[in-house]
């Protein structure tokens, strides 16, 4: 993906991540390019697998794609236990 009408660039690192628009955005730097082309490209428009892997490796706590497969499997917590426990430290801040 690059900025060429049907020119394809190679992804040498992403960089950063982001939701926008609903989707996931990466920040990424071109193989034989520098740092001024650098630029921001959806997620549906890369095809840089293992680039996608090492950013997520080196940032596990930037936004990323989950597969609605394993939602069954993530530990959520109900949200009526955070309700309760915001609701009793606001009651205890404002006791005082």
């Amino acid at each position: 993906m690059g900025q060429g009408a049907g020119e394809e660039w190679e992804v040498k690192e992403v960089l950063d991540a982001k939701m926008r628009y609903q989707s996931i955005w990466y920040f990424v730097r071109w193989k034989g390019y520098d740092s001024s082309h650098d630029q921001w490209v959806k997620h549906s428009d890369i095809f840089a697998e293992d680039a996608i892997a090492a950013f997520y490796c080196k940032h596990p706590n930037k936004p990323r794609i989950i597969a609605a497969a394993i939602f069954d499997s993530l530990p959520f917590q109900h949200p009526s236990a955070t309700i309760r426990t915001l609701r009793r430290g606001a009651a205890i801040q404002g006791a005082g």
